[in-house]
């Protein structure tokens, strides 16, 4: 109800704001005209005068901001060119003394590479990073050496030289994608102090950091092309601020700005399904379900590059008399429920399945304070039909009041460690269920197969935050612009939230 409020407020706003949007219109048309007719040819001339002093006041204070907004843009590419010299410096650095020496070392490398080939197409992408700075910086010093804070503005221009690189800025991903999983990996080898070819490789870790620049550690430069990328989207974008519409340079600053952050978004959310696709294997392959109840987890496998991993912990049931001890996987679409059974290899956690918890058909409820005084306990309620269904872990059927015969209730308990604990779970839990039944009752299948594949069901309909949203989806490599701002859309998302309390209501009675 709130929010339905809140969205009539908004249609409300935005009439009023137009109204008096037209009724200044009119006041200034009418002042306008009620100054003509009241103005004598003596105050014509001293208003003339008075305009042309205020001019020549004026174009020599704009003079003065041209000129430093001039200098200023200087600054910013000698900057440009600057930083870029450094990176290129530092990374030629790890390439002369740490990689180069590394590859010479035969069979030390080989028993790296052949045991964790991702050490060889990390360093491959870095030798890929290295070659592209190269041909950056060479283009940049052709054009700009020569430049000084005498060289006229408009022959100032490097927006054409991004506009070209920032294509094949792209090639960075190899590197940023395998970047957290490399790190560790070095961690971990370096650790082991039994394998002889990973104690040379500690060895030579330190070599390189003591005959590096004022000592720097070899993660120092490991994570210098990870904040490169954002570094050049940020110091075009100054640039550009810096940059009159009528220069010549304006356009192709804009458009290479443009083109840097539509690569870095995509490196980043290729990162992001990545990672997450790793994690839903990491914990399929440490969950056991049974052959016969495969079919229960949607898809047949946790695994699915349309779910997206959210949360997991211990939560207890106190369904029965004794209370009991759970582990659970949240996702997107579904809730997983399993029983830590037994410590695997290298101390890896074990999982023996038990229950999946479809988020699209449960309704969340929070315990009567009454009965909970340290605020730790909340249910999921689920509408079944047929006969009630006994057996399962944390689960109590009731008949639904006023349902039909066969309509009952299944309600599942859990109870947190701290009130603060369950406040987070019951947040990410209400958020899937919206976002999953907001999907489910779109007919649009570009629209559902947008919000199904991108951040926006972990993230953006926190609280039905329609504008975020929307953002989301805009983003994605789909055009859904007309879809999203047709006022239908809204609408139905109006319709949406009153089927859903409507049902919410009904299964709480």
């Amino acid at each position: 109800e709130t929010l339905l409020d809140a969205v009539k407020h908004v249609v409300d706003s935005i009439k009023s704001l137009l109204q008096k949007t037209m009724d200044l219109k009119l006041e200034e048309k009418a002042m306008e005209e009620l100054n003509k007719g009241n103005t004598s040819p003596r105050d014509e001339n001293n208003s003339k005068e008075l305009e042309d002093e205020s001019a020549s006041s004026s174009s020599s204070d704009n003079s003065e901001k041209d000129q430093k907004r001039a200098r200023n843009r200087f600054r910013s590419i000698k900057e440009l060119i600057s930083t870029e010299t450094t990176y290129f410096t530092e990374l030629k650095t790890f390439t002369v003394l740490f990689l180069d020496p590394l590859l010479k070392k035969d069979k030390m490398r080989l028993q790296l590479f052949k045991e964790h080939p991702v050490l060889d197409q990390f360093f491959t992408s870095l030798s890929s990073c290295v070659e592209l700075t190269k041909k950056i910086l060479g283009k940049l010093k052709d054009r700009a050496l020569a430049w000084d804070e005498q060289t006229p503005e408009n022959q100032q221009n490097i927006g054409d030289i991004f506009q070209e690189v920032a294509p094949l800025l792209r090639s960075y991903r190899g590197y940023i994608n395998i970047y957290d999983i490399v790190s560790a990996l070095i961690e971990e080898l370096r650790a082991n102090k039994k394998v002889p070819e990973y104690v040379e490789f500690d060895k030579h870790i330190k070599e390189f950091e003591k005959s590096a620049k004022n000592g720097q550690s070899l993660n120092f430069y490991l994570i210098m092309p990870i904040q490169r990328l954002p570094r050049y989207e940020m110091i075009l974008q100054s640039i550009q601020k810096l940059t009159s519409k009528s220069h010549p340079d304006f356009h192709s600053l804009t458009d290479a700005t443009r083109k840097i952050k539509t690569v870095n978004d995509a490196i980043n959310e290729f990162k992001r399904q990545e990672d997450n696709m790793r994690k839903l294997r990491k914990i399929d392959q440490s969950i056991v379900i049974e052959h016969e109840k495969l079919n229960e987890v949607p898809g047949g496998s946790i695994v699915n590059t349309k779910r997206i991993y959210i949360r997991e912990g211990v939560m207890y049931d106190t369904t029965q008399k004794k209370k009991r001890e759970f582990y659970y996987f949240m996702f997107s679409d579904i809730l997983i429920r399993t029983k830590p059974v037994l410590k695997g290899n290298a101390g890896v956690p074990t999982y023996t399945y038990l229950e999946t918890i479809l988020l699209n058909k449960v309704t969340l409820k929070d315990e009567d304070p009454d009965k909970d005084i340290l605020n730790v306990r909340f249910y999921l309620l689920e509408r079944i039909g047929g006969s009630a269904i006994g057996g399962k872990a944390g689960t109590n059927i009731k008949r639904t009041e006023g349902a039909g015969p066969k309509s009952q209730v299944k309600s599942s308990t859990f109870e947190c460690l701290s009130e603060n604990e369950k406040k987070s779970w019951m947040n990410d839990l209400q958020s899937s269920i919206y976002a999953m039944r907001f999907i489910e009752t779109i007919k649009d299948e570009d629209i559902r197969e947008a919000l199904a594949t991108c951040k926006v069901v972990e993230y953006a309909l926190i609280g039905f935050d329609m504008k975020q949203t929307f953002a989301a989806l805009l983003g994605h490599h789909v055009d859904l612009e007309m879809n999203l701002l047709a006022l239908d859309h809204v609408l139905h998302f109006c319709d949406y939230i009153n089927k859903e309390m409507e049902e919410s209501a009904d299964i709480l009675k």
